[in-house]
């Protein structure tokens, strides 16, 4: 029996849901991870969680939506909040290229910081540092570039990871000859 297919090519919802749920009963996912995605509004993690799917953020602004979520535990926590630190930082860096050249100043210290989390994240560290730390780079990144991009970027990169679609650190890390 073939999958059934929607309109635009891709696996019906319930299919892909169900797909979903079968990493998790493998192993190969955790319940916790699939909630983040359905947290971030990932359709098919609500899909397949139903009524048990975590209320979505109903404010935008990133950082008041990070200090807030709803983490099973303060590890899980802890590296949600660094790898949103992150990918906030990504999206803003091009709007900050004017501004490194002041590397003693604020921008600086967030330029480095990120460069120290990508470091222990490629390298597969726990990351346990300053969670209101990371929520001011959030905040710093939000900004320079909006809440919109964001709070989309943050989505992107927290639902490709929690899903086991890809590390984007650990990739843009060996885009730059980093080793992973």
């Amino acid at each position: 029996m073939t999958d059934p297919v929607s309109p635009d090519g891709g696996l019906a919802l319930e299919a892909q849901a169900h797909a979903l749920l079968e990493r998790v009963r493998s192993g190969e996912l955790t319940l916790e991870w699939v909630r983040l995605a359905a947290w971030l509004g990932h359709g098919v993690a609500r899909a397949a969680l139903g009524s048990d799917a975590p209320v979505q953020p109903r404010q935008l602004d990133p950082m008041k939506i990070l200090a807030a979520a709803p983490f099973a535990t303060e590890g899980f926590r802890s590296e949600v909040v660094w790898r949103a630190f992150f990918a906030a930082h990504q999206e803003a860096v091009v709007e900050w290229d004017e501004h490194l050249s002041d590397s003693g100043g604020r921008i600086g210290m967030f330029w480095a910081t990120a460069r120290k989390v990508e470091a222990e994240l490629v390298a597969g560290w726990p990351i346990v540092g300053d969670i209101p730390c990371a929520l001011v780079g959030v905040g710093d990144s939000v900004w320079f570039a909006g809440e919109v991009r964001v709070w989309a970027a943050i989505t992107r990169e927290l639902v490709t990871w929690a899903l086991g679609e890809g590390d984007p650190v650990c990739e843009r890390a060996q885009g730059r000859g980093r080793s992973v």
